[in-house]
This record gives structure tokens, C-alpha cells and sequence, in this order.
């Protein structure tokens, strides 16, 4: 066995042995040359241990200056990739390098949360929204018809925003990629959840106007009629032949603040309904839809009622944030 991988108590052991017996003595005992106690013995002398010495290896090719200077870069623009930071730190080191600085600091490359941008009027309204609902019960969330409309994509969409942050600012305005719509062959389907579970999906023949929208609610009135609805502020839902419509049929309608899809529970389900399709191309919108009429009839009234008994927590959310965009 090579000295030098020898535990430290081995070599505290033949130094101190030294005292007694000679070098000789140590090396027939132990199996080594000479030199090799010679070394262990000259190592205790002259620093007072036995035990490794630091190694200096390859000096570092920046100062912490310099990597201070390159998070301030990161922090000013959070989707720079790596080899754009590269170049804008002026060192001669490599995108890895980059990564690694950055890894240390706790800054790491995530997919960027797709949400709305929030004005300070959006934030307020929330804030109000939700402060005035702070106290409902369950089953008061349990007896509303959450509804919405989502678009279902014919084609693969792998898009993915990068943006490097830390492990708690996911949320944080500077980090999050606006949502947009994307321009690909698509199916628009309208659909509603309760408490109880899911509700009628309808597929609607392109984009959903008033009149369109009137039709969806005359198909399922016998379901809606007597209910409270939770929509958002599309403008097909706020025209006055909707209002009258909903006034004739004895339905009330949710106040519904700006910019919050984060309080409608129905989107983690079109959420987990788009990600069950993703990578899949589909020939026409026919054999989507299929698709997504037999997984929207394997959503058991469990699965569905775990996402609107959220909105307790949902609410407390957007009041801890005063506003702002949450995890949801």
C-alpha cells in the first residue's frame, strides 16, 4: 500500500513510533520504504500534523468581483442564456463556467411560469376580490360552476422559456414569460367543474362570440339553470345579450377580477389535459376532440373536487401577495 493513501491515524501512529524505534524498525513493520517514513516523519516536524496539506489547484480564473458582477448581469435580465453572459462578462471562461458561478449563488436555468402581466389596477381588484371572500366555506365553493374556454392545439408544442432564477422566485414578475397564444391548428372547447365533479364539455366550431356563447349556455341550461357561475371578463361574457340571458334563466354570476386565471381551478384541468396530449399530432379536430371527451370522462368527482377546494388557499394566496400573480 502507497503511503500517501494511508488514513490519517496510520501516519499519527508511525510518527509517533518514531520516538521508540528507528526508521528501519517502521519500515520493516509497515511494509514500506524508508523514504516513505521519512516523508511522514519530516511532514509531523515541520507542520505539526500528519494529515493532508491543501491543494492549491488551478487557480480560479475570475475574483469574486468579477463573479459578483456577473449575478448583477443575470439579475438585470433573467432570460440571458448562459453564453450571452459569457460574452457580457469579459472573461475569457466558459458558458460551464458561467453555469457553475451561477449554480453557486443558487441561480439555476428553469421553464418560466406563463402568467399575465399584472398593472397595479389588476393587483388591486384582486386584492379586493379576494379579501372579500377570505371567509368562505367550502361547500360555498363547492356549490359554484366554474366555466372557461381552452384551446387545444392539433399539433405538438414543445415551446419552453428558460429563465434563471433561484429556488423561491418562480413567482416573481422579472421571471415569468407573458402567456401568448400560439398560431397552430386548433380545437376551442368550453367546460365546466364543480365540487360534485366535472360538467358538460362542449366543442365549439371556432371562435366563441356572444352569439356562440348563448348557444353553448342554451345546450347546457338544464345543467347551469339555478346556479352561480364563476367566468372570466372575455368579452363574450360580458355583452348584454349574455346578461339578459343569464337573468332570464335565474343564474348568478361570480364578480370576476382582471388577469386571474389563477383563481379558476377548471385551468389546472385543461392544465393536465393539454399535457397528456403534448407530442402528439392529431390528423383533423375530430379525432381530438375523442380524445379529450374520453379523458374529460375519467376526471372522477375526487380528482375535480381537490382543485376547487384550493380556493381557500387560492385566495390566501393572491392576499399574501397583495395582488400579485401566485403559485396557482
Amino acid at each position: 500500500m502507497v503511503g500517501k493513501h494511508w488514513n490519517v491515524e496510520t501516519r499519527a501512529e508511525i510518527a509517533a513510533l518514531y520516538s521508540v524505534k528507528s526508521m528501519q524498525e517502521l519500515a520493516q513493520t509497515y511494509n514500506v520504504s524508508v523514504s516513505t517514513v521519512h516523508n511522514i516523519v519530516r511532514k509531523k516536524a515541520m507542520f505539526g500534523t500528519v494529515a493532508d496539506r491543501p491543494k492549491s489547484g488551478r487557480p480560479r480564473i475570475s475574483s469574486d468581483r468579477d463573479d459578483r458582477r456577473l449575478v448583477r448581469c443575470s439579475l438585470q435580465n433573467r432570460f440571458r442564456s448562459s453564453e450571452t453572459l459569457r460574452r457580457l462578462w469579459h472573461i475569457r471562461a466558459s458558458a460551464r463556467t458561467v453555469r457553475r458561478r451561477l449554480l453557486a449563488v443558487g441561480l439555476r436555468s428553469c421553464v418560466a411560469k406563463r402568467k399575465p402581466p399584472l398593472t397595479k389596477l389588476h393587483r388591486r381588484m384582486r386584492l379586493q376580490w379576494c379579501k372579500a371572500r377570505r371567509n368562505w366555506t367550502l361547500e360555498q365553493w363547492r356549490a359554484v360552476v366554474f366555466v372557461d374556454e381552452s384551446s387545444f392545439s392539433l399539433l405538438p408544442n414543445s415551446s419552453r422559456t428558460l429563465v434563471r432564477r433561484r429556488k423561491n422566485e418562480a413567482n416573481l414578475p422579472q421571471c415569468e414569460a407573458p402567456s401568448t397564444k400560439w398560431r397552430t391548428p386548433k380545437l376551442m372547447v368550453w367546460g365546466a367543474i364543480t365540487g360534485a365533479g366535472v360538467g358538460p364539455l362542449h366543442r365549439c366550431n371556432g371562435n366563441i362570440n356572444q352569439y356562440v356563447y348563448e348557444s353553448i349556455l342554451d345546450s347546457h341550461e338544464e345543467y347551469l339553470i339555478g346556479c352561480t357561475i364563476a367566468q372570466d371578463n372575455a368579452p363574450c361574457h360580458k355583452t348584454a345579450l349574455i346578461r339578459e340571458w343569464m337573468s332570464i334563466h335565474g343564474i348568478d354570476t361570480l364578480p370576476w377580477p382582471s388577469c386571474s386565471p389563477d383563481l379558476n381551478p377548471i385551468e389546472h384541468v385543461w392544465a393536465i389535459m393539454k399535457r397528456r396530449i403534448q407530442g402528439f399530432h392529431y390528423k383533423s379536430k375530430g379525432e381530438l376532440w375523442g380524445v379529450l371527451t374520453r379523458m374529460w370522462t375519467t376526471f372522477t368527482p375526487f380528482f375535480v373536487r381537490r382543485f376547487v377546494d384550493s380556493m381557500p388557499n387560492r385566495v390566501a394566496a393572491v392576499i399574501a401577495a397583495k395582488g400579485g400573480n401566485t403559485k396557482y
